[in-house]
C-alpha cells in the first residue's frame, strides 16, 4: 500500500534527476495505508431528480415552482440577485450570485495557479489583498457541500488548487478547484485536451467555487458524484512515489525542462459503457460507467486548461506525458 509517504518527499528532493527540477516546495501526497485496487463506478443519478430540492433550498419562501423556466439545455429558476440551473442528465448544477455570467472557459486569462493542499501556507494574494489559503479551503469546500448534500452526492471533496480570474467589471475572483475522492483517492479530472494519452479521459471536470476577495460566494459549479461500484481486480502492490519519479526521469525529455511541483495519488478514469446505452460513453451522464485505476500524477504546470502532468501507472510503472497547452 502506500504507506506514509512522507519520508518520500524529502527523499527525492535530496535526489538529482537527469531530466527534471524538484521544486523546493515539491510534496507527494496520497493518503496513508492504503492500497488501491481497480474498480468500475457509476455516475450518479440525474441531478435534476433534485431539482425543486436545490431551488427550493437557495430561494426559500419565495420559490414558485410554476415559474421554473424549463427547456432543453436545463431547468432554470432566478430571482432578482442569484440564478440556478440544473442540466439534464446529471451533468452539472450551477448557482450563481447577481446573475453575472461567469466565463470560466479555454480561451481566457487566469493568473496565479496555486495548489490548495501544500505543505506550504503562504496567503493567496488578489485585488490587492492577502487571503488565507485556510479560509478558502475551508469555505469554498463547505459551499460546494451545501450543494453536493442537495443531490445525494456520495463522494468525499477535496480542494485542489486555487487561480484568479478578472472579470469584465475589472474585479478579481478566486477561481477555486476541487476534486471528488473515492476511498480516499481523488479522481483524476484535469483532462487530457490533446488525447496525448493511449486511452480515453472520461469528461469529468473539477467542481468550482469562485470567490471574491472577501470570501463570499460568487458561482458554484457542482458536477455529479460517483455511486455503486465493483472491485474489478486486487492489486498486490503499488510502486512508491519515487519509483514514479525515477521512471518519469528516465521516459522525460530533457528540452522539456520540467520542474515538478507535486505528486499524488489518483484513480485514473476511463470510460467503459453506460447502462442506459448500449454505446461506449464519455462519462458526463447519468448512468455511465467508468472504469478507474492506481496512477501517481506529477505535476510541471498548474495552469488551468495547460497543465502538464506525467501520469504513471501505480501498478506497471508505465510513464505517459500531457501537456494540454498544446491543444490550446
Amino acid at each position: 500500500g502506500t504507506g506514509d509517504v512522507s519520508q518520500s518527499s524529502e527523499k527525492i528532493m535530496e535526489k538529482e534527476y537527469d531530466n527534471i527540477k524538484v521544486s523546493p516546495d515539491f510534496y507527494v501526497d496520497a493518503a496513508k495505508d492504503i492500497l488501491p485496487a481497480c474498480y468500475e463506478i457509476t455516475v450518479m443519478d440525474d441531478m435534476q431528480n433534485n431539482s425543486d430540492k436545490i431551488f427550493e433550498h437557495y430561494f426559500g419562501k419565495e420559490y414558485d415552482n410554476t415559474k421554473v423556466q424549463d427547456n432543453s439545455v436545463a431547468k432554470i429558476y432566478e430571482s432578482d440577485d442569484q440564478i440556478v440551473l440544473v442540466k439534464p442528465n446529471g451533468t452539472v448544477g450551477i448557482w450563481s450570485h447577481n446573475k453575472e455570467d461567469i466565463e470560466l472557459g479555454t480561451g481566457l486569462e487566469y493568473k496565479n495557479d496555486v495548489l490548495l493542499n501544500s505543505k506550504t501556507d503562504q496567503p493567496y494574494e488578489m485585488s490587492g489583498k492577502k487571503l488565507e489559503t485556510e479560509k478558502i479551503k475551508e469555505i469554498s469546500v463547505s459551499k460546494l457541500k451545501e450543494f453536493t448534500d442537495l443531490v445525494g452526492f456520495p463522494n468525499e471533496i477535496k480542494s485542489f488548487c486555487v487561480t484568479t480570474r478578472t472579470l469584465d467589471s475589472g474585479e478579481e475572483i478566486a477561481v477555486v478547484k476541487l476534486r471528488k475522492l473515492f476511498g480516499g483517492i481523488p479522481i483524476f479530472d484535469l483532462g487530457d485536451t490533446g488525447s496525448q494519452l493511449p486511452f480515453k479521459l472520461p469528461r469529468i471536470w473539477p467542481a468550482i467555487v469562485c470567490l471574491n476577495s472577501d470570501y463570499e460566494p460568487i458561482t458554484i459549479q457542482s458536477y455529479q458524484g460517483f455511486t455503486e461500484s465493483k472491485k474489478v481486480k486486487e492489486t498486490d502492490r503499488i510502486i512508491s512515489p519515487e519509483e514514479a519519479m525515477d521512471n518519469a526521469s528516465e521516459s522525460l525529455a530533457e528540452y522539456l525542462q520540467l520542474t515538478a511541483l507535486y505528486e499524488e495519488l489518483v484513480y485514473m478514469p476511463t470510460c467503459t459503457g453506460s447502462k442506459n446505452s448500449a454505446s461506449k460513453m464519455d462519462g458526463a451522464e447519468a448512468g455511465d460507467i467508468l472504469s478507474i485505476e492506481p496512477y501517481w500524477v506529477i505535476y510541471f504546470d498548474l495552469s488551468w486548461w495547460k497543465e502538464k502532468y506525467a501520469a504513471v501507472n501505480a501498478v506497471t510503472g508505465e510513464v505517459y506525458y500531457v501537456d494540454n497547452s498544446r491543444a490550446v
